[in-house]
This record gives C-alpha cells, sequence and structure tokens, in this order.
C-alpha cells in the first residue's frame, strides 16, 4: 500500500511539473483593459507577426502585473486568440470586419488567408468629415460614426448644424441596436437635444431641462475622454454638460435625427 502512494505521489507530481512548465509558457496581454493570456507555443506559429514580436520584446510597454499592453479592442482582441487557437469565424458580419481590421493589425497573414471569402464580401464603411447625415421626413433617423467603438485615450468629434426641427447629438454603446428610434432609454448613452434637454443613462435612466438651446449654424462637439470616464458636450467652445460614464465601454458618436434636419461631420473648433 505504502509504494502504491509514493507512486500515485510520484504520478501526480509529475502531472504538476508538467503543467507547470505550460504555465510558466503564458504570455499576458492587456488589451483596451481586458485581460488574455496566450502560450509561447501558440505565438511560435505566427513568428511574423506583431504579438509574437511583442512577447519577446523587453520594449513592450507592460502594465504593473507584467502584462503587454495594447490600445486596441479588448473584445475583438478575444476573437483573434479564438483564431489562434484554430476557430476561424464563418459568418461575415460588422464585427468580422473588425476582426479582419485588427488581423491586419497584429499581422497574422497566415489567418488573414484562411478568410478571402469574407474579406471580399466585407466593406468597412467610416464616415468623411464631408458626409451629411440628414432625415428628410422619416420618423427618426440614427446615424453612427464609424464602425471602430472607443475604448481608450481621449477622443471628438464636432457637428456642424445645418438643421434642427428635431435633433439630438451624443455618444451610444453597443446596446444601442434599432437606427430608427430614439436611444436615449438604452444602456451607456447619452444625449444633448436642440431644445436644452439632455439625457444620461449610466448607473441610471436621468433627464435634464435648461442647458442651451442649439440652432442652425451652431457647432456642437463631443469629447470622450475612455481614461478619465468623462464625456462633455460643448456649444461654440463653450463646455455646457461634462457626464460621468461610470464604468461604460464600447461608445460611439451618433446623432438621432427627425422630420427635416440635418448635420455635417466638421473639423473641431480652435480653443
Amino acid at each position: 500500500v505504502y509504494e502504491d502512494a509514493l507512486r500515485s505521489y510520484a504520478l501526480c507530481a509529475k502531472k504538476l511539473r508538467k503543467f507547470s512548465h505550460f504555465t510558466t509558457t503564458l504570455v499576458k496581454f492587456n488589451v483596451g483593459g481586458s485581460a488574455y493570456s496566450i502560450s509561447q507555443e501558440i505565438l511560435c506559429k505566427h513568428t511574423d507577426s506583431m504579438l509574437y514580436e511583442l512577447a519577446n520584446s523587453k520594449e513592450a510597454l507592460r502594465d504593473l502585473d507584467g502584462c503587454v499592453m495594447l490600445d486596441r479592442d479588448g473584445e475583438t482582441f478575444g476573437q483573434i486568440v479564438n483564431c489562434l487557437r484554430g476557430y476561424i469565424p464563418l459568418v461575415c458580419t460588422e464585427e468580422s470586419a473588425l476582426l479582419i481590421e485588427d488581423l491586419e493589425y497584429y499581422q497574422l497573414r497566415s489567418i488573414l488567408e484562411k478568410l478571402p471569402k469574407a474579406r471580399e464580401k466585407l466593406h468597412v464603411c467610416v464616415p468623411k468629415r464631408t458626409v451629411i447625415l440628414g432625415s428628410p421626413r422619416n420618423p427618426y433617423c440614427v446615424g453612427i460614426v464609424g464602425n471602430v467603438p472607443l475604448v481608450q485615450g481621449k477622443h471628438s468629434i464636432s457637428f456642424s448644424v445645418k438643421r434642427c426641427e428635431y435633433l439630438g447629438v451624443g455618444i451610444v454603446s453597443d446596446h444601442c441596436r434599432a437606427l430608427n428610434q430614439e436611444f436615449h432609454k438604452t444602456q451607456y448613452c447619452c444625449v444633448y437635444y436642440m431644445t436644452g434637454v439632455f439625457y444620461s443613462n449610466y448607473s441610471h435612466h436621468v433627464k435634464e431641462e435648461g442647458l442651451e438651446r442649439f440652432i442652425s449654424g451652431d457647432t456642437i462637439t463631443v469629447t470622450a475622454d475612455m481614461d478619465a470616464r468623462t464625456i462633455s458636450f460643448s456649444k461654440n467652445r463653450r463646455v455646457v454638460r461634462i457626464v460621468s460614464t461610470e464604468r461604460a465601454t464600447r461608445l460611439r458618436f451618433a446623432v438621432v435625427m427627425k422630420f427635416d434636419s440635418e448635420v455635417t461631420i466638421a473639423s473641431p473648433p480652435r480653443m
């Protein structure tokens, strides 16, 4: 019995040593505030990628826990980790477009080669500064700027108001899916209306009145500081409202319009 116990203990110790050796080869990444671990064995299959270079570079930016820091979308990176493990997405969606964009950024060419059909079908359209967002007599029209969500850093956009029979300017999250209705009741959003009404929905839904109204010819600037977790609204260079985003992430700029309304995306006003 004693010898059997020793053999069992030795076998368990061997398995533990093997597992310990495996875990020490893990490379930890901090991507947009999300933590991921990738084994060195997997990274060695992509030696021409940025991830491999960063994992083996002493100059790579790291956080206090030693994780390699990357200022990219953490949720998309989770899909990339799945791709590294052999799972390839088959459905062409907007998320697939974001995935392809980051695969190109990380220089994961071998995975990109497996997505030829998806790359042919997908087209990511990012509005230019001259693009006009209009709603000619539609009940509601929500225009979301860009396909890439805001995760870290400070971002700003200015809207030049052309016509504002019914217009709101703000920020939305992934919870905003319906583009034919107002979004101020969706989670993690805020919107500043031409009437001076302001809605925010972070810890709870709040309606405020009495802010400055805006009219045709005004410029409304929205600044999202994802590091400070604040969003500020300015009218013609004057700050009219600052709101805390709490723990919200993956945000995007947006407008909601009704009737004969029109805005253009303009250069931010010089301070």
